[in-house]
């Protein structure tokens, strides 16, 4: 599966990486086909999460809370439209939330995506009723409350010393037979996700996860242009690879494979699908 622009892995005048459009457009093809299958991990957002086309949409489906505020929001919104709140209220609530949208979608992380859903949430529910019963709304306090009963204490939320989980010993020869580098092996893998690089795991972790996963056929490992990688097979759809670039005991997310064409991830909401895609295989609930 090498060429030209998969073996530099950076920009080139050649006429096969020229096809930058179809290449992004494939890598995104190839990502919505897992991330289509996450409904295992799917949370209850308002909107088909198989859809999700931007960065802020795919990072509320991929988070529990993030998805209920969505909820919450679309029930609020809904229950004040069809409540007699007077046609000039009803035309205010109509634009103010065309409004909240686009700010919304300037946020680069989650905390961001939170803190403008709570205050929507409330602001919704706030236009008087001119006759009738008020509408049921449920505010941002109780959807926070119902997620502090859910959160495990700090100490139980901190990640594990970096070393390999007790698993990976019975996969290591398996692990070994993959050829890649010793250096990769010991690495923490490291994803982007809203423009944030954050540990997932362990790379030979991960590894033993992919290889005791009765939903996987194949994991392989890779190399393109010094950058080793993990290419993953699903039956019934092409494999995918997720290839890094090493520094240190750290392993960056660095590129995307897909039918034979490598794209290195640049754009923010590419990044957050890739990684979104790795947290699937890294949770075990593949399709």
């Amino acid at each position: 599966m090498s060429n030209a622009c998969v073996d530099s892995l950076k920009p080139t005048t050649s006429p096969l990486c020229s096809r930058k459009g179809h290449l992004l457009a494939t890598l995104k093809t190839a990502l919505l086909i897992v991330l289509s299958q996450t409904a295992g991990l799917g949370q209850a957002a308002s909107f088909d999460c198989a859809k999700a086309g931007t960065a802020v949409e795919k990072a509320i489906c991929a988070d529990k809370r993030l998805g209920r505020l969505d909820e919450v929001l679309a029930q609020n919104y809904r229950a004040m439209s069809a409540a007699n709140i007077g046609g000039g209220a009803l035309s205010n609530l109509r634009s103010t939330q065309r409004s909240w949208l686009a700010i919304r979608n300037q946020c680069a992380d989650v905390n961001c995506i939170g803190k403008r859903y709570q205050e929507r949430i409330d602001a919704v529910c706030e236009y008087p009723v001119l006759s009738g019963v008020f509408p049921s709304c449920t505010s941002s306090a109780e959807v926070d409350a119902e997620f502090k009963t859910q959160s495990a204490p700090p100490e139980a939320q901190k990640a594990p010393a970096a070393q390999p989980a007790p698993a990976v010993s019975s996969n290591a020869q398996k692990i070994k037979a993959l050829g890649l580098p010793a250096n990769f092996l010991d690495s923490t893998l490291y994803i982007n996700y809203l423009g944030q690089w954050q540990p997932l795991m362990h790379c030979s972790q991960f590894l033993s996860k992919l290889l005791d996963n009765k939903k996987i056929s194949g994991v392989d490992g890779l190399s393109r242009a010094g950058n080793p990688g993990i290419a993953i097979k699903v039956p019934g759809r092409p494999a995918v690879g997720f290839l890094f670039r090493i520094d240190g005991r750290e392993a960056y997310l660095h590129a995307f494979e897909y039918s034979g064409n490598t794209t290195v991830l640049r754009d923010p909401a590419d990044h957050s699908s890739a990684a979104v895609a790795m947290q699937v295989f890294a949770s075990g609930d593949v399709p």
